[in-house]
C-alpha cells in the first residue's frame, strides 16, 4: 500500500520508496505532491522541506525566484517593508551612503540638498539661496526683504524698518518708496502700498495716515483720501468704504460723517445709498422718524394724501373695518343704502329700524312718509301702499285697507276718497234700486196674468 507524501515533502517517481523534502528555495504546503513550488519575488528559504518561505526583511529584497537568500539594498536605495523584490531609490532631499542594506534614507540637513532621487550624499546651497529645514531637494532664493552671502545657509538676513530688498537672492537692501510703508524689521520684499483707508504723500514712511470721517478710500497706494458720495457716510477713520445709509435714512450732501433719520410722513426701506425718504402714498402713514416702512390706517381711519403723518376719521356718514383697513384704502366707504352713522371714525353703520329708511353716506335715517311703509329694517327705501289702502302716519311697518264707501285708486296714498254716486258705493245703490224695480215688475206680471188665466 503506498503512502502520501506530507507537506514539505514530494515524490517526482513511480515506484520510489520514500519522499522527498523541499530543496532550498522551494516549498510546499500540500500533501501528494509530484514537485515542489518555488519561493516567489520577495520571499528566500535557505532549508529543506519546508512548507512556507519566509519574506525578505527590511532593507533586503529577492528580484527572482526559488532564491536561497536575499540581497542587500545598494547605497542610494532603501527598503522599508518586508517581502520586496527590489528596493527604492532613496527620494530627493535624502541619501544613503551604507551598502549593507537600510530601511529608511536620510534627511539632507538644513542648507543642504539632494536634487535626484538615489543620491549618496547631499550638496551645500550656493550664495544667495538657504534650506530652512532637512530633507529637501530645492535650495529657494532668500525672499525679497531677505539677504545672504555664504554658501550652505539655512537662514537668510531681514532687511530692517523702512527698507526692502525687491529681488530674491539680492545681497542688500532698498529705502521705502513714497505712498509705501515698511514697519516690519522682520525683512519684506517690498514695501507695502498704503492700505485701503489710509494714503501717503512722502516717501520712507514706516506708516500711512488714515482716512478722516466723511473720506475714505478704496485703493492701495493712494496718496489722499476720497469723499463719501451722495446716501453714504463715514464716522470712522482709516475705512475703505462709506457706508450707504440704512434704512430709514437718507443723505444728500457728501463727505458726511452721518446719515439723516427719515422725518414723519416718510420712510426708506432697501434703496441703494438713498439720498431722500418717499413719502407715505395716499392710504399709509408714518408718525416715527426712520422709518423703514409706511404704516396702514387702522379700523375707522384713512389717509387720503401722500406724505401724511397721522391718519384721519372716516367721517359721518361713512366707515371702514379692520379687514378693509388692510388693504389701505385712501377713503373710507360711505355707508350703504338702509345704513347710517353719525360718528366719526366709525368702523361699522348702524341699520336703520323698521319704518325707517335711508341713502348712501346717510348720517341719519328717515321715517317712512304717509303712503308707504316697511316691515324690515335696513332698507334703502319704503314701499307704497297699494291700491285700495292707504296709511296716514309716518314710520310705520302696514298700510290700512280703505272702508267701505272710501277707495284710493294709486300706490302710495295717505287716504282714502269718499266714493261719487256714479262711482263706487253711489253706483252700487243705483243697481239695487233697478234691479228692485225690475223685480216689482216682474211679479206684477204674474199676478195680472194667473188672475186672467183663472177667469
Amino acid at each position: 500500500m503506498c503512502k502520501a507524501c506530507g507537506r514539505g515533502e514530494y515524490v517526482s517517481l513511480k515506484g520510489a520508496s520514500a519522499c522527498a523534502g523541499c530543496r532550498k528555495g522551494q516549498y510546499t504546503n500540500d500533501t501528494k505532491r509530484s514537485k515542489c513550488d518555488k519561493c516567489g519575488y520577495g520571499q528566500y528559504n535557505d532549508e529543506i522541506g519546508v512548507t512556507a518561505c519566509f519574506p525578505c526583511q527590511r532593507g533586503r529584497f529577492v528580484a527572482d525566484d526559488g532564491v536561497t537568500e536575499c540581497d542587500a539594498c545598494d547605497v542610494g536605495t532603501f527598503g522599508n517593508v518586508t517581502g520586496l523584490s527590489n528596493c527604492s531609490l532613496c527620494g530627493v532631499g535624502l541619501f544613503n551612503a551604507n551598502s549593507s542594506g537600510v530601511s529608511v534614507c536620510t534627511a539632507c540637513a538644513p542648507g543642504q540638498i539632494t536634487t535626484r532621487a538615489g543620491r549618496t550624499e547631499c550638496l551645500a546651497c550656493d550664495e544667495g539661496r538657504f534650506v530652512g529645514v532637512a530633507g529637501l531637494s530645492v535650495c529657494e532664493k532668500c525672499p525679497v526683504g531677505f539677504v545672504t552671502a555664504a554658501q550652505g545657509v539655512s537662514v537668510c538676513e531681514a532687511c530692517p524698518n523702512g527698507t526692502y530688498a525687491g529681488q530674491t537672492g539680492a545681497t542688500s537692501c532698498a529705502n521705502c518708496q513714497t505712498g509705501r510703508f515698511n514697519d516690519d524689521n522682520d525683512g519684506v520684499s517690498a514695501c507695502q502700498l498704503c492700505k485701503l483707508g489710509f494714503a501717503a504723500a512722502t516717501k520712507g514712511l514706516s506708516a500711512c495716515s488714515g482716512c478722516t470721517e466723511g473720506l475714505f478710500q478704496n485703493e492701495q497706494g493712494m496718496t489722499s483720501c476720497k469723499k463719501c458720495g451722495l446716501g453714504t457716510a463715514q464716522n470712522k477713520t482709516g475705512q475703505s468704504m462709506c457706508k450707504e445709509c440704512g434704512d430709514g435714512q437718507y443723505q444728500n450732501r457728501r463727505e458726511k460723517s452721518s446719515c439723516i433719520d427719515c422725518p414723519a410722513g416718510r420712510a426708506q426701506f432697501n434703496t441703494s445709498s438713498p439720498t431722500e425718504c418717499a413719502k407715505c402714498v395716499a392710504g399709509y402713514f408714518q408718525n416715527d422718524t426712520a422709518s423703514t416702512a409706511c404704516r396702514t390706517c387702522g379700523a375707522g381711519q384713512f389717509s387720503g394724501s401722500d406724505g401724511l403723518s397721522v391718519c384721519k376719521p372716516c367721517g359721518v356718514g361713512r366707515f371702514l373695518n379692520a379687514s378693509a383697513a388692510l388693504e389701505a384704502p385712501d377713503e373710507c366707504a360711505a355707508c350703504p343704502g338702509g345704513f347710517f352713522q353719525n360718528d366719526t371714525g366709525a368702523t361699522v353703520c348702524r341699520p336703520c329700524g323698521v319704518g325707517e329708511f335711508s341713502e348712501a353716506a346717510a348720517t341719519q335715517c328717515d321715517v317712512c312718509d304717509p303712503g308707504y311703509y316697511h316691515t324690515e329694517d335696513a332698507v334703502s327705501e319704503c314701499l307704497a301702499c297699494r291700491t285700495g289702502y292707504f296709511q296716514n302716519r309716518s314710520a310705520w311697518t302696514e298700510c290700512e285697507a280703505c272702508s267701505e264707501g272710501f277707495y284710493s285708486s294709486k300706490n302710495g296714498s295717505s287716504a282714502c276718497l269718499a266714493c261719487r254716486t256714479d262711482t263706487c258705493v253711489g253706483r252700487q245703490a243705483w243697481v239695487r234700486a233697478f234691479v228692485r224695480v225690475l223685480f216689482c215688475a216682474w211679479l206684477s206680471f204674474l199676478l195680472v196674468t194667473g188672475a186672467g188665466s183663472r177667469g
